[in-house]
């Protein structure tokens, strides 16, 4: 398994945060410089120049074209699995027997969250029990990219997905939203979640970083409906309420 961290090379503590975090558990990763707002747009054109970047921050750009980069370095080194984090993650127990190989992976198994936001999700049938820890089928948008694993066949469907829709969002709507709604490739979840963000699992941000001042909350645009379909999307609402009050539950952390 090779493992990418998504660092700007000016982030000392966040740097030395992940160090400690990895070599903790004797996990080999390598740091990938973030692109800075600056680079993004230069790069998203020369990648994805018929893609728009309208609905988004140049931060959520630059952390979108980060990751994308990753991708693409995945598929110069023909990687069949690459782990992708950001720099604020800590891991769980036994994270080395995930992060060193790729062996425990179940076949046709191509998009994997490592991370849980603690929200309530929709968790599907399990794809089996892998060193106390379960693999779920994800059907419910889950919040947050920073940490997952992909295959080169889910790279490719993901770069093509980016392309068809001509737009890039923000990277967890690219790996944890479009393909569950679209149906276009599945996502599996880790739980309990191998790993979490600093301000998730404090409540605050402990390791301050001039990309995360510009990332906002994303929402999809808002589109003019008739009457009739507002009356079905808020009925739509009531049921999806309740069925989340019912069925959902929260991916813990260990």
């Amino acid at each position: 398994m090779k493992n990418f961290v998504i660092s700007l090379s000016s982030a000392i503590e966040r740097r030395q945060h992940i160090e400690q975090v990895f070599n903790k558990q004797s996990i080999d990763f390598e740091f990938f410089d973030a692109i800075t707002p600056e680079k993004a747009f230069e790069l998203k054109q020369k990648y994805f120049p018929e893609c728009s970047a309208d609905q988004i921050s140049p931060a959520e750009l630059a952390c979108a074209m980060s990751h994308i980069a990753v991708w693409l370095r995945a598929k110069e080194l023909g990687l069949k699995y690459v782990a992708i984090f950001e720099d604020d993650v800590y891991l769980g127990e036994n994270a080395t027997l995930f992060l060193n190989s790729s062996n425990w992976i179940p076949k046709n198994i191509d998009v994997i969250k490592l991370e849980t936001f603690l929200t309530k999700i929709f968790l599907g049938d399990s794809a089996g029990n892998i060193h106390n820890r379960s693999l779920y089928q994800l059907k419910h948008f889950h919040f947050g990219g920073a940490g997952y694993i992909l295959s080169l066949k889910a790279i490719d469907c993901l770069l093509a997905e980016i392309k068809m829709k001509k737009n890039i969002l923000p990277i967890d709507w690219v790996l944890f939203h479009n393909p569950i709604y679209d149906n276009c490739i599945k996502v599996y979840q880790l739980s309990p979640a191998l790993c979490i963000q600093d301000k998730v699992k404090n409540k605050e941000i402990t390791f301050e970083s001039s990309l995360e001042e510009g990332r906002v909350q994303f929402e999809s645009p808002k589109v003019k409906l008739k009457i009739l379909n507002k009356i079905k999307r808020e009925i739509f609402r009531l049921i999806n309420q309740v069925r989340t009050l019912i069925f959902s539950r929260v991916v813990d952390f260990k």
